[in-house]
């Protein structure tokens, strides 16, 4: 209504700390649907107008820890990885129509994403398996 959308800004997200192995299924799909899927929803929903304008910027803002992984932090470093890839296949694919997507990876900075961060649920000691 308001408009053509020139320029979308993806900055959705949350946090998910833990060990991989203690993550269930469910966890790693809850943190994989709001920081990729969530991209790539807002992202469909506005390309194809941006193709017909010929104009369009799509900035992904993802984290270090998609490059860098973190202990700990695996499924959010997975998670913004995966818009890692997309933001730069998505750059190649659309820029033939006048359309860019970039990544913004920053470093730790001071913001309210740890009020909205979850743990992974603990599985508990494990067992130790000697070696040899």
């Amino acid at each position: 209504k308001a408009g053509p959308v020139e320029v979308l800004v993806n900055n959705a997200g949350y946090g998910l700390t833990g060990a991989l192995e203690e993550t269930t299924l469910a966890e790693a799909r809850d943190q994989f649907e709001t920081n990729f899927f969530g991209v790539l929803r807002v992202t469909n929903a506005v390309l194809a107008r941006m193709r017909q304008a010929g104009y369009g910027r799509i900035v992904n803002i993802s984290s270090v820890v998609g490059f860098i992984p973190a202990p700990f932090m695996g499924m959010y470093a997975a998670s913004k990885h995966a818009v890692e890839g997309y933001t730069e296949t998505l750059d190649h694919e659309v820029r033939q129509f006048g359309v860019r997507a970039v990544l913004v990876q920053p470093y730790y900075t001071k913001s309210n994403i740890n009020q909205n961060e979850k743990t992974a649920q603990t599985l508990g000691p494990k067992a130790v398996t000697p070696l040899g």
